[in-house]
């Protein structure tokens, strides 16, 4: 049996290629990547007169190594003028950066966030992008620029309004109320089960790494009846105070196919129960929830 929802697979193209030039007869080969610093060791070419000059690799200069970012953080987003309360958690594996973004509901924070970004960090600052979401439809696209100084985060954030509305840039500079996200579960590993779709039921599997509170999972949903050997989406997250919240979007072509949401909860240690959400951007095919119970 087919499993309904169609996925886009993402192939990895090979990086390390040799180019072979002919000089005088003479073949020197090249490597892509070569030593910062190292010389040619080419035997330099005697005929026509000619001389050849050592050839030196350029030496990189390595990026700033990033600070960290992680850590609870509160203060005021200033938008047009206005200040209004905001929340960011953010979680940091190596340069990776992934931050939780809770913005100011009626009077007070949401518990649940409505942005959640990933991006890089580099020295003392952070860049990542989001899509939000009204349900499971794309709503706005937003870049965060996120800027450490001592015992602070200055953020600037623009948002471009995808249904219509004023786009707008806002900033603001949070204080850090907690150095710690939070304890998270073990969600890591690989855990199999079964997914329902429309009152049917598939063959699914997670396979979840963990550092810190950053999360990613290869999902795997039945073909023909089985767990394809490659999965079909790659999702990440944040795992906050308790269960996790993962996304991903999927393109075709540099077209955006469809976006998906999980929530993850370990209902024991050896039971993993989700929820999931499927909208498809191009509006021909019919939107998807699922859940399911999987174990290792």
């Amino acid at each position: 049996m087919q499993h309904p929802r169609l996925r886009a697979l993402i192939v990895s193209l090979p990086l390390g290629l040799l180019l072979a030039l002919s000089a005088c007869g003479q073949t020197i080969t090249i490597a892509d990547n070569p030593t910062p610093g190292a010389v040619s060791t080419a035997t330099p070419a005697t005929g026509g007169g000619a001389t050849a000059t050592p050839v030196v690799a350029p030496t990189n200069t390595p990026a700033p190594a990033p600070l960290s970012f992680i850590g609870t953080w509160d203060g005021n987003e200033n938008v047009n003028g206005s200040p209004y309360s905001i929340r960011i958690v953010v979680t940091q594996c190596g340069s990776t950066v992934f931050a939780a973004y809770y913005q100011q509901v009626g009077g007070g924070l949401p518990s649940t966030p409505q942005d959640l970004a990933m991006g890089s960090a580099s020295g003392a600052t952070a860049t990542m992008s989001d899509t939000t979401y009204n349900g499971t439809a794309p709503f706005a696209k937003n870049d965060w620029t996120l800027t450490r100084s001592s015992g602070a985060l200055s953020f600037t954030h623009h948002k471009h309004n995808l249904v219509g509305g004023t786009d707008y840039t806002s900033n603001g500079s949070l204080s850090l109320n907690s150095g710690d996200v939070g304890t998270a579960p073990d969600f890591s590993g690989t855990w199999n089960g079964n997914e329902i779709v429309n009152g049917s039921s598939y063959l699914y599997r997670m396979v979840i790494s963990e550092c810190h509170q950053f999360i990613h999972a290869d999902i795997y949903g039945q073909v023909s009846g089985a767990i394809p050997a490659t999965p079909q989406n790659s999702a990440v997250g944040i795992s906050i105070g308790g269960q996790v919240a993962l996304q991903n979007e999927e393109y075709i072509s540099g077209t955006a196919y469809a976006y998906s949401h999980w929530v993850l909860t370990l209902p024991s240690a050896n039971d993993l129960h989700f929820v999931g959400s499927r909208h498809f951007a191009s509006g021909g095919s019919t939107d998807q929830s699922s859940y399911g119970d999987l174990t290792h």
